[in-house]
């Protein structure tokens, strides 16, 4: 009895899959049809959802950040080194000998001594130059200077409210800057500072209030940068007008520099504010769009960017003092050896500007870091974004749908066909 209800089962079986596959193609009870359907379905939903993946792009095909504004911040801005500032004051002293008036040579002379920290004797010089040409802006502009590196805060700042009384438009590359910010350094050394930034903008403030402020001034904000480089309050007001700007890599660069360069406290607390409202914005653009990526270690990146920045002054340095002593004075008159013939050659000496050496090391093929975006990244765009141009979400939930309704459409198909075998 067993063997015959087994084996009536098996042909029942039989008979109900030689049913199903009889029945017209596209009709109603189709099952070949929703089949078709579920492997489109299955396929568009597995493509799409293998491109969902937002990736960053390779650093080749990544974009990069204005150069000037970040090599301003970066440090990337090199000075005479102490090889080339001794050299230049032998030719300035040589120069000087065959004309005592030369201002530009005095001038020169002065700024390459306060270089290597002969103070006392830069000061020397500045007052020769003032007794020949009183009332005169790059001589007081360069007494502040030379004061400040000396120590002498109070001495600078005077020198500097008397440059720009002689000259109100302040210094060529950073206006008034400079004094603002000696005042503002002199408030804090003196425990009288306000919670303000050096332009007087309160700390509290919306970055935006920055960029709005009369006193801003991009050109003379960057220019200052370059000359004072440590100072820390700069990048941060940097940063804010970037922020405000919408020029995100650029004030994560400003802060992240700022924060290196501050003191510990509420200065470096305000500071990392500033950076969790830019990581805030990252993250929610990142999560609202396909396009971006947000990488946590964007700190570690503009870091690196600042050491290849530092490896890039070294080098620069280096091939300065190479050039400084390959320099060859003119030879001088074998017949002639009076101390004046002596002074003639060194005079003669054409020392390499800074243009000239970056130019060299360019050809190199050492230009420092090239600064990508960091933090908020474009993503690698996946192969069915660039196939259908469409969002892959979209079509894995449109796969997903297809599917859905195949299973549906199946078990309705196989239904129907049991009950027409019964009947």
């Amino acid at each position: 009895m067993g063997k015959v209800f087994s084996h009536w089962k098996i042909d029942r079986e039989k008979r109900i899959g030689k049913a199903m596959r009889t029945i017209p193609l596209g009709s109603d009870k189709s099952p070949p049809a929703a089949d078709l359907l579920a492997l489109i379905g299955t396929c568009v939903m597995s493509l799409a959802l293998f491109s969902c993946g937002p990736q960053s792009a390779p650093d080749s095909k990544r974009r990069t950040v204005d150069g000037h504004f970040a090599r301003a911040i970066a440090g990337q801005a090199p000075r005479h080194g102490s090889v080339y500032s001794n050299k230049e004051i032998e030719v300035m002293r040589a120069r000087l000998a065959l004309n005592p008036k030369d201002i530009n040579s005095r001038q020169a002379l002065a700024e390459a001594l306060s270089r290597i920290g002969k103070f006392p004797e830069a000061l020397s010089e500045l007052d020769t130059i003032e007794s020949a040409r009183p009332l005169r802006f790059e001589t007081a502009f360069q007494r502040a200077v030379t004061l400040e590196q000396s120590g002498d805060l109070p001495g600078a700042l005077a020198a500097a409210e008397q440059a720009v009384k002689l000259q109100s438009s302040g210094h060529v590359e950073m206006g008034d800057y400079f004094l603002l910010r000696l005042r503002w350094q002199l408030n804090r050394q003196n425990g009288t500072a306000k919670p303000v930034n050096f332009l007087g903008i309160p700390y509290d403030s919306d970055p935006k209030t920055t960029a709005e402020s009369p006193r801003f001034r991009q050109h003379d904000l960057v220019g200052l940068l370059e000359f004072f480089p440590q100072f820390f309050d700069g990048h941060v007001t940097l940063g804010d007008w970037m922020l405000s700007q919408d020029n995100d890599q650029l004030a994560a660069r400003a802060y992240v520099r700022a924060l290196q360069l501050a003191p510990e406290g509420e200065d470096k607390a305000r500071i990392n504010r500033r950076l969790h409202i830019l990581e805030e914005k990252w993250q929610t653009k990142a999560e609202s769009s396909l396009d971006f990526v947000f990488i946590p270690d964007y700190r570690e990146r503009i870091n690196e960017e600042f050491v290849a920045v530092a490896k890039w002054l070294t080098n620069f340095e280096l091939l300065e003092q190479s050039l400084v002593r390959d320099l060859v004075a003119p030879p001088a008159d074998s017949a002639d050896a009076s101390p004046t013939a002596s002074d003639q050659a060194l005079a003669a000496i054409k020392l390499p500007t800074i243009d000239e050496v970056e130019k060299k090391l360019k050809l190199r093929n050492d230009t420092g870091p090239a600064y990508y975006h960091v933090g908020l990244v474009p993503s690698k765009p996946s192969p069915w974004r660039i196939i259908t141009g469409a969002s892959p979400y979209m079509w894995a939930l449109a796969g997903a749908l297809t599917t859905a309704l195949w299973l549906l459409w199946r078990k309705v198909s196989r239904t129907r066909a049991r009950k027409n075998y019964r009947l």
